[in-house]
């Protein structure tokens, strides 16, 4: 027989397949099909969806309309420039909860980034009211320099520049 050696690969192994009893290779293929399937099931059934919803003139929230809660939340705005501004912590988010956000300064752009509960981080990103939810997290590095209890005592919902100013400064510091 003559060829390239990938097509002698696929023709040694569909000659060892046709070794293989059918009811057995049936059961296999069978097998790692519904694996494969209650995989993707279960990490579908885990995974949070947050997205910006605004309540009134001025309040806006974080929503979870997944199907799994949201854990490890960190939420920024950003102002004109595109930078994103004083991130806060959140408590968890469960399936159909949602949280009040504080601490909104510039709200051009608004984003949240969070894990589901394999670890695995998710971004949702709000910019003219649209919310665009990714798989993975795109958004920059983040550390906290607010916790939602921090902003909630605020309750105009706006922190600041001086906190945010004297809290980077102290992060610069300490380090």
């Amino acid at each position: 027989m003559k060829g390239t050696w990938l097509d002698l690969l696929i023709w040694n192994v569909w000659l060892a397949l046709k070794q293989i009893p059918t009811p057995l290779f049936t059961t296999v293929i069978s097998a790692t099909v519904a694996w494969l399937v209650s995989l993707y099931s279960y990490r579908r059934n885990v995974r949070p969806v947050l997205v910006f919803t605004k309540r009134g003139q001025s309040t806006w929230h974080l929503e979870n309309v997944g199907s799994g809660p949201a854990v490890n939340v960190l939420v920024s705005d950003s102002g004109k420039k595109g930078e994103w501004i004083a991130a806060t912590r959140y408590h968890s988010i469960g399936v159909k909860d949602r949280a009040e956000l504080f601490g909104i300064n510039y709200a051009d752009s608004l984003g949240a980034k969070y894990s589901d509960i394999n670890g695995k981080w998710y971004s949702s990103i709000c910019i003219d009211s649209e919310t665009t939810i990714y798989r993975k997290d795109v958004l920059p590095k983040w550390e906290a320099i607010f916790t939602e209890h921090d902003l909630s005592s605020h309750r105009s919902g706006a922190i600041g520049a001086r906190d945010v100013l004297d809290r980077s400064i102290g992060r610069i510091i300490d380090k």
